[in-house]
């Protein structure tokens, strides 16, 4: 179609008849007879300007499908179910191979971040009980020190007696 609608533009130009003829005063004039019947030009040009968006857009919708395509195949890489298959695979099968390893990885995720605030909540427990211990043991070192005091009064004052 593209080619046809060049091919009636080429021949509207070839229809042009230039044509010089001088005068008496050796000026030159041209006179370009195009013809104008309102179909020739009006379906011409919009066949034209048609053809070339039908182009461009031919063009733009062919670098969108192949920047998909690369896309799809850097998939087909990264995923551990693809990279092991068939070089060629479907695209449904990349986009489904990549979504349930999407699904493994947030379910992996959301696992690892449970065991994080698990491993804060003990390590958040350990102090408080290293605290309770150190405590104690304070506790327990002045109770001995009260113990040896009574033993020291009660063992001299049996031997007083």
């Amino acid at each position: 179609q593209f080619l046809a609608d060049l091919q009636a533009a080429a021949t509207l130009v070839n229809k042009q008849k230039i044509s010089s003829t001088s005068d008496n005063n050796n000026s030159i004039e041209f006179n370009c007879h195009i013809k104008t019947s309102p179909t020739d030009n009006e379906d011409v040009v919009p066949q034209i300007t048609q053809a070339k968006r039908r182009a461009t857009h031919n063009a733009v919708e062919r670098r969108r499908r192949d920047r998909i395509n690369q896309h799809i195949q850097q998939l087909s890489k990264l995923i551990p179910d693809c990279s092991n298959y068939v070089k060629n695979q479907s695209k449904t099968v990349v986009l489904e191979k990549t979504i349930a390893h999407l699904h493994e990885l947030r379910t992996q995720n959301l696992a690892l971040v449970k065991q994080t605030v698990d491993a804060g909540i003990i390590l958040h427990e350990n102090d408080l009980l290293r605290e309770r211990i150190r405590a104690v043991e304070q506790e327990n070192e002045v109770l001995k020190s009260l113990l040896t005091k009574q033993n020291l009064l009660n063992g001299s004052e049996s031997s007083l007696s």
